[in-house]
């Protein structure tokens, strides 16, 4: 069974194929946070504010209590407050849970939590469970598609993907996701009773550190891409567009039929990026080839 122990201040956690330290709480040194990592005169301090979140009677105790571990390791490298993003708070647990470490390490940081269903009969516990904060950041609670949130890209240090919820369609979340987190961010996917929703994230990201919990449960996380290393497809495209409009103005031979499948293929990309210059661009463009296809 796996487990996670609190051993001489430091968590760790117990696998079938791995012992990990999750976090040292004698590594003075990389605590940056204004929360002591021990103390003498009877302040509340990380093992503490950890411990403290946990409630053993709920079946979820141990996934909880690994991603506030988890969180918990990114908010003390840095005194300055954060960004966090939470897909899926309709339960509102992890969203109390993300609150509550958020205003204790650094009440200015940002909570968004994102949820596709809001109202009395549309089983939203948010509130319930956001209104026992005791010293909450600043929050927000956001409805819409989780695979088009319309934030701003490169936005949040921290993003937890919450399986609790049944996503349509969780490549679209992961890649959501993706665009929304910093370069140098962490994207953390709690999924329950989800393969898919694991298989996906795995498979999305080249690195990634697993933590399994029971045969339903699994704690993935990955760090973003570095957004400066990934081809720039919309370059690419601008470069694709200029070369066309030249080709049809020297006259140039052109493979009308190949040209329009490209097109369309880059219309996915720029619909998926967003980028709605690219998108009018290669539509004009593409009416552009049409036309000549009537002479």
């Amino acid at each position: 069974m796996n487990t996670i122990d609190l051993e001489n201040d430091t968590f760790i956690y117990n696998g079938k194929e791995k012992h990990t330290v999750l976090l040292d709480c004698n590594n003075f040194l990389s605590n940056k946070s204004r929360i002591p990592m021990h103390s003498l005169v009877g302040d509340r301090t990380v093992p503490e504010l950890i411990l403290l979140l946990i409630d053993n009677q709920d079946p979820f105790a141990m996934a909880n209590l690994l991603l506030d571990i988890l969180v918990t390791s990114e908010l003390i490298k840095t005194a300055f407050p954060v960004k966090v993003l939470e897909f899926g708070a309709a339960g509102g647990v992890v969203s109390y849970h993300l609150a509550t470490l958020l205003g204790k390490f650094q009440p200015e940081s940002f909570l968004c939590c994102v949820s596709d269903s809001i109202g009395s009969e549309s089983e939203n516990r948010w509130l319930d469970h956001i209104v026992l904060v005791n010293e909450p950041p600043k929050l927000s609670l956001l409805a819409g598609d989780y695979d088009d949130t319309h934030l701003q890209e490169s936005e949040f240090d921290l993003i937890v993907i919450n399986g609790s919820v049944n996503y349509e369609n969780p490549q679209d979340v992961i890649r959501e996701a993706e665009r929304l987190i910093k370069k140098d961010g962490t994207i953390i996917c709690y999924s329950v009773g989800s393969l898919c929703l694991k298989k996906d994230f795995k498979a999305f990201f080249s690195q990634t550190v697993e933590y399994p919990i029971s045969e339903s449960e699994n704690i993935v996380i990955a760090k973003s891409f570095d957004k400066r290393d990934k081809p720039d497809q919309i370059e690419e495209i601008y470069s694709y567009i200029n070369q066309i409009k030249k080709s049809v103005v020297e006259h140039r031979t052109i493979i009308i039929e190949d040209s329009l499948d490209k097109i369309q293929e880059y219309l996915e990309i720029a619909q998926r990026e967003r980028n709605t210059d690219v998108k009018i661009q290669l539509i004009d463009l593409r009416a552009s080839l049409i036309e000549l296809l009537t002479y």
